[in-house]
């Protein structure tokens, strides 16, 4: 008779084997439940950024007289006042937080030579951020689209930019206001930036500066650029148009223009600007109790007088003046 193999008995040099495939199984259980209950008590990576609602963000970038830019810094070495009272600096990093980039890439027919010294600069620049940072792309003339989501496929984006087609038109401060709002959406928390490379010469549409400068305060977006400068005087400039006032704009909101004399330039701006914001610090603070929700509140933030403060005393400063109040009612603590 020919038993089945379900039905041949059990020796015992089966047995032991089996005993210890049973125990090696529950190491391996004990060691993964150990590693998820580790885990799970591990400090969530800027879960204070993630969870707490009213923590209010500002980023410092620190430069010398010759704008090259300080680190080393610590928290001890800053003071933030928020309308003029100082306030607890709650968290204090650099380039930790995750870094969500809108680039708006004017393609109006006055900057065609410029697209190709932009592909290239994103080449350079682009692969050094973090891994955790996203980039969207935007070209605008008339009307602003979105070319490629917040991503980090660096290589498809720069070769999005090679097959940019030029066009009539140019509404600087509609893409502005569009690139705000998709970030808002989009990327709800960390850092949200806005690089803008354009002449900004707007000739068309009914967005005013006042009206931008106020949205990227709302939506705590900081606005750069590089800034192309024609060498031609306004007479010269065949529209009847108008020049942005992207200075202000961006110094409110914590961020700062580069000029650049021509195309060839493009490249040594945007790695100059990307390693600014690699470099900056994030100062965040809770704001005070009271006050009506979206209600304007002024932020200001000095150096101490500390040790370094012979080193420092010719830095300068570059933040957001202002945020609003968020809607749910502010808090001192979590």
């Amino acid at each position: 008779m020919i038993r089945s193999p379900m039905s041949l008995p059990v020796s015992n040099s089966y047995r032991a084997p089996a005993r210890l495939t049973l125990c090696v199984l529950g190491i391996l259980v004990c060691v993964s439940l150990l590693a998820i209950a580790q885990s799970q008590q591990a400090p969530e990576p800027q879960a204070i950024i993630r969870k707490q609602v009213n923590l209010v963000l500002v980023d410092v970038a620190v430069t010398d007289s010759k704008r090259a830019l300080i680190g080393g810094l610590q928290a001890s070495d800053f003071e933030l006042l928020e309308d003029g009272a100082e306030q607890e600096i709650i968290h204090f990093s650099q380039d930790e937080i995750p870094l969500s980039i809108a680039l708006l890439v004017d393609v109006s027919r006055s900057m065609l030579p410029s697209i190709e010294p932009i592909r290239k600069a994103l080449a350079h620049t682009l692969p050094t951020l973090k891994a955790e940072d996203r980039v969207a792309l935007f070209s605008f003339a008339a009307a602003c689209r979105v070319e490629m989501p917040l991503s980090n496929d660096y290589p498809a984006m720069t070769r999005r930019v090679s097959a940019l087609q030029t066009a009539i038109g140019t509404n600087v401060n509609h893409a502005l206001h569009y690139a705000s709002e998709y970030l808002q959406q989009h990327a709800p928390s960390g850092r949200r930036v806005i690089i803008l490379v354009s002449d900004m010469d707007n000739d068309m549409g009914n967005i005013s500066d006042d009206r931008v400068e106020q949205q990227l305060t709302n939506l705590d977006v900081g606005f750069f650029g590089i800034r192309q400068v024609a060498d031609l005087t306004a007479s010269q400039r065949p529209w009847h148009g108008r020049r942005i006032d992207a200075d202000r704009m961006a110094k409110t909101s914590g961020g700062f223009i580069l000029d650049v004399p021509n195309p060839a330039k493009v490249d040594a701006a945007m790695v100059s600007l990307i390693k600014t914001l690699k470099l900056r610090y994030t100062l965040g603070f809770y704001p005070r109790a009271g006050g009506q929700p979206g209600a304007i509140r002024d932020i200001k933030v000095r150096l101490k007088n500390t040790n370094r403060q012979k080193e420092l005393s010719r830095a300068k400063l570059h933040f957001r003046q202002r945020y609003q109040l968020p809607s749910e009612a502010p808090a001192n603590s979590p």
